[in-house]
């Protein structure tokens, strides 16, 4: 399970409620043995309970407990973590803005955040008329020791390709990535592929940076710390459970592609991806192909509902949105690296397509970074 991530930025939303409304003292024990503090006064605990050994431990502690994990079936605790089934909603909507029609998900049936991930991801796909793939561990081994194991190296291959492929986590979908290319298979040509959390070090350093869902963790510590609160005053949760939607999608390379079974279409759309970095034109695009420019304009607006323009501008924005989310580049290196020929002309497309500027955009989704020019 694939917990750093989110767990750094709940405990940052616990920081900021106590910063904000409390001024409470922090003890970090081990989630065994929460009882090796015992000489201290605790009045109340935040805890990932995600096992029923951890459970059990937390029982023994006299003071109330706030549990963030979403792991187990139930949970004895009041508890606060992530709508797991709406992740999974926004993964199937990911893919299916793409035009994919075959889709899989690897998860584990032993943890609940992972079943009710494959619950949303399958149900959104039905409700367009698709079915998708799951991957069921034969031997109920854990994850990193049934990796390479020949039922997952037959069921990747055996898959029908292109596929969407939804991960539990970034863990999942870092490790998957690395062994569908050492075994021949193309990201995100064949295998396109998304997890879960967001984490920047497992996204930007895997072979082909990762799709990722981003989840809320800073509001479900937030939530968590307020609810605790509410405990230790002797005031009962309204709900035993609440829920945290997921926050987006933010989309990178592996799945930075269209799931079109047209064989020109997947051609087309991979040599835009290649060519992002220069002006590549509609020309240069059929003239790469073989095709003239009138048979390429057909095959795109007949899967895509638009002309081969349109979608290398939109390739070139979706880009721009990743480069402008995951670093700290000046706006016209950004716009020079997704081939747009002036930095105007980016504004102006940008500004068209997302309804803002690139600058306030980022400022939007990257609050650590200044304005730049």
């Amino acid at each position: 399970m694939d917990v750093v991530g989110i767990f750094q930025d709940i405990q940052k939303g616990i920081a900021e409620y106590r910063d904000q409304l409390c001024h409470w003292h922090f003890t970090f024990c081990r989630p065994e043995n929460p009882m090796q503090y015992e000489g201290e006064e605790a009045d109340g605990a935040i805890a990932a309970v995600a096992s029923l050994d951890i459970e059990a431990s937390w029982k023994r502690f006299p003071r109330p407990v706030v549990n963030v994990s979403h792991s187990l079936p139930t949970c004895q605790f009041p508890s606060i973590y992530t709508d797991d089934v709406r992740v999974g909603e926004l993964a199937a909507a990911h893919f299916l803005e793409r035009h994919f029609t075959h889709f899989a998900y690897f998860g584990c049936d032993r943890l609940r955040h992972s079943v009710e991930r494959q619950r949303g991801f399958a149900q959104t796909l039905a409700e367009q008329g698709h079915s998708s793939h799951s991957y069921r561990n034969p031997n109920d081994e854990g994850f990193f020791q049934e990796l390479y194991a020949p039922p997952l190296d037959t069921w990747l291959r055996g898959l029908p390709k292109p596929c969407g492929l939804f991960c539990n986590d970034d863990t999942q979908g870092f490790f998957l990535m690395e062994y569908a290319l050492s075994v021949g298979l193309e990201v995100p040509a064949e295998l396109a592929i998304i997890g879960v959390n967001n984490d920047p070090l497992r996204c930007k350093l895997a072979p082909w940076p990762l799709s990722s869902v981003e989840l809320n963790g800073l509001d479900i510590g937030y939530r968590a710390a307020q609810m605790l609160e509410r405990l230790m005053e002797g005031t009962p949760p309204g709900e035993m459970i609440e829920r945290v939607s997921p926050l987006q999608v933010v989309a990178r390379h592996s799945t930075d592609i269209n799931g079109s079974n047209d064989p020109l279409m997947a051609r087309a759309l991979q040599d835009i991806q290649r060519n992002l970095h220069r002006s590549i034109t509609v020309e240069d695009l059929a003239k790469s192909l073989h095709v003239s420019r009138r048979v390429l304009e057909r095959h795109f607006r007949k899967n895509l509902g638009h002309a081969p323009y349109e979608e290398i501008t939109r390739a070139r924005i979706r880009k721009a949105k990743q480069l402008l989310a995951d670093s700290d580049w000046k706006i016209q290196k950004i716009s020079e690296i997704c081939g747009f020929s002036e930095t105007n002309l980016f504004y102006t497309q940008f500004r068209k397509r997302e309804g803002t500027s690139p600058t306030l955009w980022r400022s939007g989704n990257r609050p650590d970074l200044k304005h730049d020019s």
